[in-house]
Order: C-alpha cells, then sequence, then structure tokens
C-alpha cells in the first residue's frame, strides 16, 4: 500500500503542517489561509483576526515574517521580516481584509526598525512614521537613508 516511509506519513505530515499556529500577541490560534502562490514558494500563510495579524511560515516551520494591519482612513499593512527586522509599509488598495491572500498593496516604505510592533501601539507607531515620511519626504523619491537617520 504504501512504497516509502515517506508516503506512510505523508497524509498526517499535510494534516500538520495546516495545523494553526499560535497568535504571538494574544496566544490564540491563527488559522491557515490557502495561498497556491506562495506555497508553491515553500511559505504558509496564518492569520489571526482578533489582532489583525498576518503570518508566513516556511514549511519547515519556521516564521519568516510577520505583518499588522490598521484601518483608518486608508488600510495599511506594516510588515517585519524576522531576519533581518526590515520593516515594509504599504496601503491596501482594493482589499478583501478577510482574506489575506486577496491584496493589492502599494509599498509605502521600507526600512529597519528596533522598536517591537504589537496591536497595541501600531496605531500609534503607523501615524508617527506616516506623519514623519509625509514631512520629510513631501515631493521625493522614498529615501531609505533619510528613514535610517530617523531612527
Amino acid at each position: 500500500m504504501f512504497d516509502t516511509i515517506d508516503n506512510l506519513f505523508a497524509p498526517i505530515a499535510l494534516q500538520l503542517k495546516f495545523q494553526p499556529k499560535e497568535c504571538l500577541f494574544c496566544k490564540n490560534n491563527a488559522k491557515y489561509f490557502n495561498n497556491g502562490r506562495l506555497e508553491n514558494l515553500g511559505l504558509n500563510v496564518y492569520a489571526c483576526h482578533g489582532c489583525s495579524a498576518e503570518y508566513l511560515y516556511q514549511d519547515n516551520g519556521k516564521l519568516v515574517m510577520y505583518s499588522l494591519y490598521f484601518f483608518r482612513d486608508k488600510k495599511y499593512k506594516w510588515a517585519v521580516t524576522c531576519s533581518s527586522r526590515k520593516s515594509r509599509i504599504f496601503e491596501i488598495l482594493d482589499a478583501d481584509c478577510s482574506d489575506p491572500t486577496k491584496q493589492n498593496f502599494s509599498l509605502i516604505n521600507e526600512f529597519y526598525i528596533d522598536q517591537d510592533i504589537n496591536p497595541l501601539n501600531i496605531k500609534d507607531i503607523l501615524s508617527e512614521y506616516l506623519l514623519w515620511i509625509f514631512v520629510n519626504c513631501a515631493g521625493q523619491p522614498w529615501n531609505l537613508d533619510m528613514i535610517r537617520h530617523f531612527h
């Protein structure tokens, strides 16, 4: 019936792969979202609706990136790459926010940050960054050196 040990455990491994992951912020379960494009790259998307958080995990279970969403006059996504602490702020365009796999983004800026963002402080931190970007970069291409100087 099973020709290798891998084939024997494949159905179990597949079930475990898509088990909910613990949200870093509220400790509730983050739900798996099927995203064929990212899965082809070995990445799996999980989301916690209570925290407006999204997680990208590699197939081996390692967390690669997490994102927090913020809704004000516009919709924003703040993504942090875990290995480098590089942050990217996006404006979400034409988004179905209930499904993180169906979103269209416009990059506002990218930079490195030592400050931890979370659902409780994202409103204040994002507002400060957007104001700083607007005041210091208005009419100019986004300049990473300006952002680094700010920190």
